[in-house]
């Protein structure tokens, strides 16, 4: 095991700002899942229509991407015993049930020689800290890079009333750690839809 697997403190910075950001989406569809059975969820989104994609652009984000709507933008502060950090998180849910999102987090540690030895490693560890105790399956799991940086894609499924599924892909660019996500109904996937978010992406 290498050296930075035995210090948590990155993991758990990283990992913070990806709870906090499945969080949001994942709270608008546990409420509409107290109030809707499967049925009447499923009815609530459709395909997106192409004229409802608007390019967005961060400039301090150094990113570009489509979205389905004008995202919410907002700062994740993260403390661990290094000090204080943030996570810049950018999302539209676009329905209770349907979410988009993007954050993006700093650190010196991303640069860490250990880190830089064995990127797939620290996202595959990233990865299995990320899902969810209890019932949820990983249906997808890909190394991958994504303009010659290392990267990941994911995704895992939860049974039970709520019946969602969580897809990822994180990227790590030096010093900066993107995750993008993506949450829908398990029994309605559209795949085109994400498709063509995570495919929008450009890193400037």
């Amino acid at each position: 095991m290498i050296e930075f697997l035995k210090n948590r403190d990155l993991f758990l910075w990283a990992l913070l700002g990806i709870l906090l950001l499945s969080g949001i989406g994942l709270f608008a569809l546990y409420r509409e899942a107290r109030h809707s059975d499967t049925a009447e969820m499923r009815i609530q989104f459709q395909t997106l229509p192409a004229e409802m994609w608007k390019r967005f652009s961060s400039h301090e984000g150094k990113f570009s991407i489509m979205f389905p709507g004008i995202p919410v933008t907002t700062n994740l502060p993260v403390n661990v015993s290094t000090g204080t950090n943030a996570g810049h998180l950018f999302y539209v849910n676009y329905t209770p049930v349907n979410s988009f999102a993007i954050e993006y987090e700093d650190s010196a540690k991303f640069m860490g020689p250990d880190v830089k030895k064995s990127p797939q490693e620290f996202l595959q560890k990233t990865e299995n800290l990320s899902i969810p105790e209890g019932p949820a399956k990983i249906v997808f799991e890909q190394e991958s890079t994504f303009d010659g940086y290392p990267a990941r894609e994911f995704e895992y499924a939860v049974g039970g009333k709520g019946n969602y599924s969580v897809r990822y892909k994180m990227i790590l660019a030096g010093g900066r750690f993107y995750v993008l996500y993506v949450i829908f109904l398990t029994a309605n996937p559209h795949p085109a839809d994400r498709a063509i978010f995570f495919n929008s992406l450009s890193l400037n």
